[in-house]
């Protein structure tokens, strides 16, 4: 009869364990104890969460790690915390559920204005250095009750929801104070993108002060990974975005960019002009086109100046109190993205209609 390791049944809540529970907690306990991965497929009820939990908290505790739980929807968050609660009335442990900029952000301006984390990202910080933003609070501007709730966040499991809630009561930026608090919390549960997105990753573990290599990573429903990294590391542009880009440049005079993006819109129309659905394109291609029609002779130089622009562009329309997207920006970013995946067998670049 397998019985639970003596460790993990101090962060094992219940009073029975349901038929196979005990033999999962032991082999994720052995295997994290010996600093081995894992790989377990359970059926629903077998109590996935709590299984994993207790296995890893005793050996995170011991070795002062933390623990990343991640999980693709705020209901798993959630039970995560529910789970820590019920470990609570054993064993003190503390614990956040972190939800994306985009969920946990109360400005309505920054969240309409950006479409995904990485623009919503910037632009928070762009309101943030024109002090444009009502619930971010600057060091010297934390009050004793921020530093109260930031404290408080580090006793025990809070879901971000709640969270949330007192913090749009105190206009207090939700993000900032989960992010000030993460250095002192046990168990974070978030979504995939803060483990396998390579720029919120950095930017992730900089609030955490700490490495991955320090953590303990809980991956759950991991048979989603292989889609989630497509989508990371898929990037795209339309011809409609590459006619805003010119039509942006023209508006503010910048006649360089605006004649690069004509002629590159016009080449990308005579390159699909015969796809019927898409088709495998050469990087190399694309960037000799630039080169030699383009007159561009060096494009990263060239798309570094137009990254510039689309930023300054962005600032302007902030300062107007108006949406700060740019297409210049856009698609700054996407030709600097194709220079980078020059020669990566990893990627490949299609051509659709």
């Amino acid at each position: 009869m397998i019985k639970l390791p003596e460790a993990a049944q101090e962060y094992f809540p219940y009073t029975s364990v349901r038929p196979h529970q005990d033999q999962f907690i032991k082999t994720v306990y052995d295997a994290v104890k010996a600093q081995r991965s894992i790989l377990i497929e359970g059926s629903n009820g077998l109590g996935k969460t709590i299984s994993a939990l207790s296995a890893c908290l005793p050996i995170a505790v011991e070795k002062d790690l933390k623990i990343l739980y991640v999980a693709r929807t705020h209901r798993q968050h959630e039970r995560v915390i529910e789970e820590l609660r019920a470990v609570c009335k054993k064993h003190a442990v503390s614990g956040v559920s972190l939800r994306g900029r985009n969920q946990m952000c109360l400005n309505t301006f920054a969240a309409k204005s950006a479409s995904d984390a990485r623009s919503l990202m910037e632009v928070c910080e762009l309101l943030k250095a024109k002090g444009r933003c009502a619930y971010h609070r600057a060091p010297e501007e934390q009050t004793y009750e921020y530093l109260q709730l930031q404290n408080q966040l580090t006793t025990r499991p809070y879901k971000a929801s709640e969270i949330q809630r007192v913090c749009r009561k105190k206009r207090i930026c939700s993000y900032e104070l989960v992010k000030a608090s993460l250095p002192d919390v046990a168990v974070i549960a978030l979504s995939y993108l803060y483990v396998f997105d390579p720029v919120i990753r950095t930017a992730f573990f900089k609030n955490l002060d700490s490495q991955l290599q320090k953590t303990i990573l809980i991956v759950d429903e991991a048979h989603n990974l292989p889609e989630t990294a497509i989508d990371i590391a898929s990037s795209s542009l339309s011809l409609f975005v590459l006619k805003q880009a010119e039509l942006e440049a023209a508006k503010y005079e910048n006649r360089d960019v605006a004649a690069f993006v004509n002629f590159f819109r016009k080449e990308i129309e005579k390159m699909t002009e015969k796809i019927r659905h898409e088709e495998i394109i050469s990087p190399e291609a694309l960037i000799e086109i630039i080169q030699k029609e383009g007159s561009i002779s060096n494009p990263r130089d060239f798309f570094e100046h137009m990254h510039e622009v689309g930023s300054a562009v962005r600032r302007s329309l902030l300062a107007e109190g108006k949406n700060p997207r740019s297409y210049i920006h856009g698609v700054s970013e996407f030709l600097l993205r194709w220079l980078e995946t020059l020669g990566d067998d990893s990627y490949i670049n299609v051509a659709s209609r």
